[in-house]
């Protein structure tokens, strides 16, 4: 009875989650060690699994699911077909800045996933979200954005070419 009432008091501490419906990780590398372990599973060569989870997780990074929520702030919708401003074809110097130390990184450290992927709620692409069509312009480099249960991430996924990508800047 004692331990009913433990976990009537901390019901709050348990997740109800139903086995085989858990949440895909957000953390690049773990996501590339969960698929391989799937695809070796079913029968697949190593080389040949690890080459697949990667693609894999290249595909989930540049085609992102986002999930529906509030918008808070002033959304202004536009079709692509519309004009374009001039405005639109310059990159601001600061998004420029901040995207070239995150490219630079992964320059650096190309196999490393801590520097392909970074939190969008991170006090340097703070600066990026406030300047308008600071985001856009994240992607217009070739940033990928996604979202996870926490927060949106911006990503340089595997198969970018950086060279290309500087290129833009």
């Amino acid at each position: 009875d004692t331990n009913d009432d433990n976990n009537k008091i901390n019901s709050y501490l348990v997740r109800d989650i139903p086995i085989g419906d858990e949440k895909k990780t957000s953390d690049p590398a773990e996501r590339v060690k969960e698929l391989f372990t799937v695809f070796v599973a079913e029968g697949m060569e190593p080389n040949a699994a690890a080459a697949k989870a990667i693609q894999t997780l290249t595909d989930e990074q540049q085609t992102p699911k986002l999930s529906p929520g509030e918008i808070i702030g002033n959304v202004s919708i536009h079709d692509k077909d519309d004009e374009q401003d001039e405005t639109d074809n310059h990159l601001s110097p600061d998004v420029i800045r901040i995207a070239e130390k995150y490219l630079n990184n992964v320059i650096k450290n190309p196999h490393n996933p801590k520097f392909r992927s970074f939190k969008l709620s991170n006090k340097v692409c703070d600066r990026i979200i406030s300047i308008e069509g600071g985001l856009d312009q994240l992607i217009k480099i070739g940033f990928s954005v996604y979202n996870t249960e926490v927060d949106f991430y911006a990503c340089i996924p595997l198969a970018t070419d950086l060279k290309a990508m500087k290129d833009i800047m």
